[in-house]
C-alpha cells in the first residue's frame, strides 16, 4: 500500500511559524530575496510546543532559479556562490554527530 507524504505549504508566508523536528514545509510565496518565499524548509533540533528550534532551508525554487540564471547567462559567479554555500553546509553537516545541518547564522559565520 502506498504512503502519503504531506508537506506544509503556504502561498502567503515565508518561513513557517511552527515546524516540528523532521517536518517539511514549502513556501510558494513569490521570493523577494528576504521574505523567505520559494523555499523548502525542514524543522531541526529540540522542539518547544511542537516547534523545532531551527527551520533549515534545504532547497526550493529560489535556488533552482539561481542555477538556471547562472547557466543561461554563463554567470559563473552566481553559480560558484550557490555551490560554495552548499559545500560549506555539507562540510558542517558531515562534521556533526547525527548529520545535523547548520543554521543560516552558522553559514554566515563560516564566510568570515
Amino acid at each position: 500500500m502506498a504512503s502519503i507524504l504531506r508537506i506544509k505549504r503556504s502561498e502567503v508566508s515565508g518561513n513557517p511559524s511552527v515546524l516540528g523536528a523532521g517536518e517539511l514545509a514549502y513556501s510558494a510565496l513569490a521570493d523577494s530575496g528576504a521574505n523567505g518565499g520559494d523555499r523548502l524548509y525542514i524543522g531541526m533540533g529540540v522542539e518547544t510546543n511542537g516547534n523545532a528550534v531551527n527551520h533549515v532551508i534545504i532547497g526550493g525554487k529560489r535556488y533552482t532559479d539561481m542555477i538556471d540564471a547562472a547557466t543561461n547567462t554563463n554567470t559563473v559567479s552566481t553559480l560558484v556562490s550557490v555551490l560554495t554555500r552548499a559545500a560549506k553546509a555539507a562540510a558542517i553537516t558531515c562534521s556533526r554527530a547525527g548529520a545535523n545541518p547548520p543554521t543560516l547564522d552558522e553559514l554566515k559565520e563560516s564566510r568570515a
